[in-house]
């Protein structure tokens, strides 16, 4: 991809040697100069971002069913995409239905793809697709370290009836008013929040929703005193499903 620079001005701007009218025109003309080199170069960035798209994008029609292991693709041909590389498909009809895994082997010339996708939370949604977008994603291995990270504590009135909602926060502060029940969130892998629980008085604790998995495959029984506190935290390793966990009874 040739480009073609502006030609700078013959003379530039010189204050120990210009006078006033000549240093003015020399200035303007290298303004004018840069102005033009600017256009250029931002035209050259464009065509390049383009083209780096166009080499790293591509689309299928294979019917792939969404899931992990090995996933076979014929998709779009001449792309730069090597062996290692995580690659993204998204169903073209909702982005919600993905797959990220890392490619295993593909034929610029066929477009014969094959990635491997290596558990449950490196997909989203179900079912068998036919029509995908096809692009790089940055190795999920990249972390993030946070210093100085506070979260927030969502702490409502007292009540009867609690639903944590993870948008607000993971930590939840709440208090019986009446026998209560908490209606636990969709269970998505990867995500983890905990509640602290304060009976305002001898109340029940019931929980409905999500699936929840608890040792044993039973729920910690609640102190159920007045002042009392239990903690309870969910984990999920598996779609749909919270892994229940007791942080303590009747904490003081």
């Amino acid at each position: 991809m040739a480009v073609q620079l502006p030609t700078p001005p013959a003379t530039a701007p010189d204050r120990s040697t210009q006078d006033g009218a000549t240093l003015s025109a020399a200035v303007a003309a290298f303004l004018a100069w840069v102005l033009s080199l600017f256009t250029v170069l931002n035209s050259w960035v464009e065509e390049l971002i383009q083209l780096t798209t166009a080499a790293t994008r591509g689309t299928s029609t294979s019917s792939v069913a969404i899931g992990t292991g090995a996933k076979s693709f014929t998709a779009s041909t001449g792309r730069a995409w090597i062996g290692g590389q995580y690659l993204r498909a998204v169903d073209q009809a909702n982005a919600a239905n993905y797959m990220i895994g890392t490619i295993t082997s593909y034929d610029a010339s066929s477009g014969a793809l094959v990635i491997n996708v290596p558990g449950a939370g490196y997909t989203g949604g179900s079912g068998t697709k036919t029509a995908w977008d096809i692009s790089l994603e940055m190795a999920p291995s990249a972390l993030l370290t946070l210093l100085g990270y506070t979260e927030n504590v969502v702490d409502p009135a007292a009540g009867s009836a609690f639903s944590p909602d993870l948008s607000q926060g993971t930590m939840f502060n709440y208090d019986t008013s009446a026998n209560a029940t908490i209606t636990l969130p969709t269970a998505t892998v990867g995500q983890s929040f905990s509640i602290r629980m304060t009976y305002g008085g001898t109340h029940t604790l019931g929980f409905s929703g999500a699936t929840v998995e608890w040792d044993r495959g039973v729920a910690p029984v609640p102190t159920s005193v007045n002042g009392a506190v239990d903690i309870y935290a969910f984990s999920c390793f598996a779609p749909g499903i919270w892994t229940g966990f007791d942080g303590g009874r009747n904490m003081s």
